[in-house]
């Protein structure tokens, strides 16, 4: 290989490394399809360096649900605001509540409500919540001018969970997800039964009962994921009936000793 062609090669690897090694954010920071880095509970300290004064650089954090459509949206115009703002010294980044369930209790009393952004810099948050008609220029601005007079909430930035803390933070987070999909799924499970109702009332007026009973079995078939669920709802309901009746007839040790003294008299 001629001499030039290797030492331009060489030199190309040189400018990836040190190109790598100057970026803000580091290698192992997972990077989402819109090119924003996603921040966890695992990788967030580590990197903003809040907790001592945020020397790693200002951050810009959206706090969203990215299963929404304001997150998504919000989303958007972060990545569309990503270059501006690098170029100004500030890393846009995204933070998943669901999947940050400890530093979202964290922050809970510096970000309100979903989506929002929060600028770290040098110790302090500074957050406000993103509107759906928000362009990048206006997410930039913020972030480097006018983060002093717009912030929804302006305080320094909150310390790091204790052990206790963080495990709270996850059973509660788990618990109200838990309770959002399982209400999810009852709501479709409601929609199912309702029509259900419509197609095999329909039938038997239409054409009998025993067309309406092959019309159950049909519906059933087809919807067997909400009626599995409709069993296990009225199982549970059957089993803690059954357990309160238990407890309620079940005879005291005073009741005891008086049926024991009637007898005996």
């Amino acid at each position: 290989m001629p001499r030039a062609s290797t030492r331009a090669i060489a030199l190309t690897v040189v400018a990836l490394v040190v190109a790598r090694s100057a970026s803000p954010v580091a290698a192992y920071v997972d990077v989402g399809a819109r090119g924003v880095p996603t921040l966890t509970d695992e990788n967030f300290e580590r990197e903003t360096q809040t907790s001592s004064g945020s020397s790693s650089g200002d951050w810009l954090v959206l706090f969203t649900d990215a299963d929404s459509i304001r997150g998504a949206r919000a989303a958007r115009t972060l990545a569309a605001a990503r270059e501006s703002l690098l170029e100004r010294g500030v890393v846009a980044s995204e933070l998943d509540f669901e999947r940050a369930p400890e530093t979202t209790d964290r922050f809970r009393f510096v970000v309100k409500r979903r989506p929002s952004v929060v600028l770290i810099k040098r110790g302090k948050c500074y957050a406000r919540e993103v509107n759906g008609e928000e362009s990048a220029e206006e997410m930039t601005e913020f972030a480097t001018k006018t983060y002093a007079t717009t912030s929804e909430t302006s305080e320094t930035c909150p310390q790091e969970l204790t052990f206790i803390q963080k495990k709270f933070a996850r059973a509660t987070t788990a618990l109200a997800m838990g309770l959002v999909r399982l209400h999810d799924r009852v709501e479709r499970m409601s929609h199912a039964l309702r029509e259900d109702y419509k197609v095999v009332a329909a039938t038997r007026r239409a054409s009998g009962v025993r067309a309406a009973l092959r019309a159950v079995e049909r519906v059933m078939t087809e919807s067997s994921n909400e009626y599995g669920l409709l069993l296990v709802i009225v199982g549970l309901v059957v089993i803690v009936t059954a357990g309160a009746l238990a407890v309620v007839t079940f005879p005291t040790a005073a009741a005891s000793t008086q049926a024991t003294k009637a007898k005996t008299e």
